[in-house]
């Protein structure tokens, strides 16, 4: 039985990460949850600073990282085919401590074959965090291709989610939120400042084998079930469908 943790499991009350590489083997599974990184509910406050996660890959949530516990900061760095069989192609945040991320590139521009992918929601990143805050950071996603059933680069479960300034584009779902899905979750995109840029992304919907018809998908920039939405100056969304 493959446990959690492919690379690194972590009960300490700080783990810390800085300029290092995690490489899986080609997708292999390498753990339950957290393809590379896995931190257990003792944790109060994880730090990830520059660092590279490529081909990571868990048969559960969190293809390169599971945080349960905590406060998680990701600053700079790169991700890259990571998969997870459930949520959180690259990260799963599940705890309602804080998820800062800054600086970071998912995927990358242009090459379809280097964008993250969940197998259930959150392509790229999925959370749950009471405040999620994603700064000056890049999604890619594969193009026309679906990389998680809702929210092909991000998905906020709850609490209340700020993005500024950065990029996703490309990214697709075959549900809802073909960039984007907030489920009863406050979200701000924006701050009246800095760029923010979320274009050319697609809520494919699916098809249903048993009743034997299409169902179209909704929000190829932003779908929110419940909650709050703000957009500030200097964001653009454009070529969503």
């Amino acid at each position: 039985t493959v446990g959690d943790g492919g690379a690194l499991w972590s009960k300490a009350t700080t783990t810390t990460i800085s300029s290092s590489s995690f490489y899986g083997k080609d997708e292999t599974i390498a753990a339950q949850n957290g393809g590379a990184v896995y931190v257990s509910q003792n944790g109060v406050a994880t730090n990830i600073t520059t660092s590279t996660f490529k081909k990571c890959a868990s048969s559960g949530h969190g293809g390169a990282v599971y945080v349960h516990g905590g406060s998680t900061s990701i600053t700079g760095g790169t991700y890259e085919n990571c998969v997870a069989s459930g949520s959180g192609g690259a990260v799963c945040h599940d705890s309602t401590g804080t998820l800062s991320v800054s600086s970071v590139t998912f995927g990358a521009s242009n090459a379809s074959a280097k964008a993250n992918m969940a197998n259930v929601d959150g392509g790229a990143l999925w959370s749950k965090a009471t405040t999620t805050t994603i700064s000056s950071s890049s999604f890619y996603g594969k193009g026309s291709a679906a990389a998680a059933q809702n929210g092909g680069a991000i998905y906020q479960n709850g609490g209340a989610i700020t993005i500024t300034g950065g990029t996703v584009e490309t990214c697709a779902s075959s549900g809802n939120g073909g960039a984007i899905y907030a489920s009863n979750a406050s979200v701000t995109l924006g701050d009246g400042t800095q760029a923010l840029t979320i274009s050319s992304n697609k809520a494919l919907g699916t098809y249903n084998a048993d009743q034997a018809n299409s169902l179209t998908g909704s929000g190829g920039g932003l779908y929110m079930s419940g909650g709050t939405l703000n957009i500030y100056n200097n964001v653009t969304l454009s070529d969503n469908a």
